[in-house]
């Protein structure tokens, strides 16, 4: 085989540009991504077009959050359908469900605590959609507690004795708690125990109280009261 032999005195690299600039304005403007709205109206009712935060486009979601609605937590689509767009429930979220164990501190049988309602979920209430107003009957609240002072886990010279008990709980309306500007649920919880003898009132001490809470229609009692009322 012969050999080959390339000699040159000059010797020219070929490469691409140094720099590449892409316009990205050039062409038509994309689809935006889906948005999920949300509301206490139905999204089909003209009352919900001025919460809407854009204007809705095929296969947005919009959940409705009034607690007094029968279609509260429903999640709905924007579809077309025969070239009319409209709103069409899709699926229900499970309702809202908060559980929290919390300390309180019984005083002649009488313990309160204020919970954030941001904490609990409901939206509606938090977004100024709902008067305050009968708020109480939007909570379902159970509570049990662990009746014996729970100080003493961290001192000896406290009594754990556990004694039988009571407890009746107390919802109230949320208010607006300007300490720190957010919204409470207050709750009142009255507790008595069985001391070998007889019931008395729960006094001076700190037991916890396990709670369970869930945002439920409260129609069945707002419209007895109205039927009721003057």
């Amino acid at each position: 085989m012969a050999d080959v032999i390339i000699s040159s005195e000059d010797l020219t690299v070929l490469g691409g540009p140094s720099q590449i600039t892409v316009d990205t304005n050039i062409g038509p403007a994309g689809n935006r991504g889906v948005f999920v709205l949300y509301g206490i109206y139905n999204p089909n009712d003209p009352l919900a077009i001025p919460g809407f935060i854009a204007t809705p486009q095929l296969f947005d979601l919009y959940i409705l959050t009034d607690p007094a609605s029968p279609d509260y937590l429903t999640v709905y689509q924007y579809v077309s359908q025969s070239g009319i767009e409209f709103w069409i429930a899709t699926l229900k979220l499970t309702p809202n469900f908060y559980g929290t164990n919390r300390v309180v501190t019984f005083i002649d049988g009488v313990a309160e605590l204020n919970l954030n309602i941001f904490q609990i979920g409901l939206v509606a209430v938090r977004a100024g959609a709902l008067s305050l107003l009968n708020t109480k009957f939007i909570f379902s609240v159970q509570a049990t507690m662990s009746n014996y002072e729970v100080m003493s886990e961290i001192d000896p010279g406290e009594s754990d004795v556990h004694m039988p008990a009571a407890l009746s709980v107390k919802v109230g309306d949320i208010f607006l708690d300007v300490a720190d500007d957010e919204q409470k649920l207050p709750i009142t919880l009255y507790g008595a125990e069985f001391n070998g003898t007889d019931m008395q009132n729960i006094d001076n001490k700190n037991v916890v109280v396990h709670l369970s809470i869930l945002v439920v229609n409260p129609n069945d009692v707002t419209d007895l009261l109205v039927a009721d009322g003057p």
